[in-house]
């Protein structure tokens, strides 16, 4: 009876113990996961070689050989059906346009180039659009 006793006492100590550190790496976590840190701003234009028509042409001419851009987003980059399966749902591409239900239409230079960053990253997606590419 003695030897059950003790035995609780341990089990009920290992328990009050577990909760402590989880009580206590809960509140560590979440100290770190909620700091918010100052970032600084630059905003600056965008330089084309050339003429604006030549950029906008040489754009078109990645998105359309190189990148495949339209099959995700749509011919007018309005967004499209990126997946259309009755066992996984619909997946759709976002509105890269500025008009009316774009993700984009508020972009500053700034935002496409941290946008650009960020899927030129290894952890990006390795998808046509959101991978890094050589300058073959």
């Amino acid at each position: 009876m003695k030897v059950l006793r003790i035995v609780g006492i341990l089990i009920a100590i290992l328990i009050v113990t577990a909760v402590g550190v989880y009580a206590w790496a809960s509140y560590a976590a979440g100290r770190k996961l909620s700091r918010a840190y100052a970032t600084h701003t630059v905003d600056f234009p965008i330089p084309f070689a050339g003429s604006r028509e030549e950029a906008v042409e040489r754009g078109r001419h990645l998105i359309e050989s190189r990148y495949g851009c339209s099959g995700c987003h749509g011919s007018d980059f309005g967004g499209g059906v990126m997946i259309d399966n009755a066992a996984i749902g619909s997946l759709l591409g976002p509105n890269l346009t500025t008009g009316n239900g774009s993700v984009t239409a508020g972009y500053t230079s700034s935002d496409w180039i941290a946008s650009s960053v960020m899927a030129s990253s290894e952890a990006a997606p390795l998808h046509s659009c959101h991978r890094r590419t050589s300058g073959r």
